[in-house]
């Protein structure tokens, strides 16, 4: 028979076979999307051992990985192991403190407590999201949507009040929560802890993990749903909640800053929360404190203001004028809002909700 007969005949086979392939998984994805298919031994194949108590972040990753990149860059997946903690706790054994920053499953209304595994993986998924309590099966998940996919490999309930409401996040950061109850009281339309600092985006809740066999198939079979992201950050539109105005005559300088959050500015009880105003221009510049918790914070919907002469250096320069907060993560103060302020203005130069 001639090469290129060969050739011919190796082609067909190769169609015939991937065809007949293609043919057998459609007919297995057909035949998911008309019942529901539960993995009883899903325990052995998609969890590392012992998980039934507290799986570890690994093991969400080979199906939720974009959440799982999410998190893993996060605050929360820090929250334990970050070094101004451990200095901050003697090594994480300051019992009133570690319960929120490695806690077992969230139960609402009952303070966090320090689960026994998996410390160094912070605030984790299965700490939001592991059902727990009586009748409740091994590995069951809890969160905003129902499962869209046949295939069940853990079993998931639905427990949507929780995850869109602050009170789920309250249970660690009371201090925001309080000030937030007490700012939105009565508002039915108050933007929630999720709504600021987990941004909204369309998406499945399973993601395609390059290392895990069949992750595709099991990614096709579900839709897309209206979830969160999960960075836990402060967030990139935080200056449409905040005004910084200044009113520059020569070297003085009156500065406003008006807090519109839902909360006071800063938040939080425990660690450095500061914030400050700082001034650069050729040849200087000057940092002052503006508000620290729990001593004197900017209280939602209301305003704070400095009178401040510069130097001389500054005189008939421009000056860069920013609010900062401290960073926690990177242990320095990081912009809020900024603003170039000219030698001479014409008038008040304004940033951020007002001034945009």
């Amino acid at each position: 028979m001639p090469d290129n007969q060969w050739a011919s005949e190796e082609t067909r086979w190769l169609v015939d076979i991937r065809a007949a392939a293609l043919l057998t998984v459609l007919t297995f994805v057909a035949g998911l999307s008309a019942c529901r298919v539960s993995f009883p031994f899903a325990s052995e194949i998609f969890f590392t051992e012992g998980a039934d108590d507290f799986p570890s972040a690994a093991d969400c990753e080979r199906c939720h990985q974009e959440i799982f990149l999410e998190w893993q860059d996060s605050p929360h997946a820090n929250a334990f192991r970050s070094e101004s903690f451990q200095r901050a706790t003697h090594a994480g054994t300051a019992a009133p403190c570690v319960g929120c920053h490695a806690p077992g499953p969230l139960v609402s209304d009952v303070s966090p407590s320090l689960r026994a595994v998996h410390r160094e993986e912070g605030v984790t998924c299965a700490t939001c999201h592991l059902a727990t309590g009586p009748g409740v099966a091994p590995l069951t998940m809890r969160g905003p949507v129902a499962r869209s996919s046949p295939v069940e490999i853990h079993p998931v309930t639905i427990a949507d009040a929780d995850y869109r409401s602050s009170v789920l996040c309250g249970g660690c950061h009371r201090a925001a929560y309080e000030e937030w109850s007490m700012a939105t009281t009565g508002d039915t339309d108050a933007e929630t802890c999720q709504t600021c600092h987990m941004p909204s985006v369309h998406r499945k809740v399973e993601s395609v993990n390059d290392e895990v066999p069949y992750s595709g198939v099991f990614v096709a079979l579900e839709r897309e749903e209206r979830l969160r992201r999960h960075r836990f950050a402060v967030p990139e539109d935080a200056s449409e909640h905040l005004y910084l105005e200044a009113v520059r005559n020569g070297i003085e300088l009156d500065i406003v800053v008006e807090n519109d959050l839902p909360h006071a500015l800063p938040t939080g009880r425990f660690g450095r929360r500061q914030i400050e105003i700082a001034l650069d221009w050729p040849g200087g510049s000057i940092a002052e404190p503006l508000a620290r918790q729990p001593l004197d914070p900017i209280a939602p919907g209301r305003s704070r203001t400095r009178h401040l002469t510069l130097p001389g250096s500054a005189a008939g320069q421009p000056v860069t004028l920013s609010l900062r907060r401290f960073d926690h993560g990177d242990e320095g103060f990081a912009d809020l809002l900024r603003v170039e302020v000219p030698a001479d203005p014409d008038g008040p130069i304004r940033s951020g909700r007002q001034g945009q």
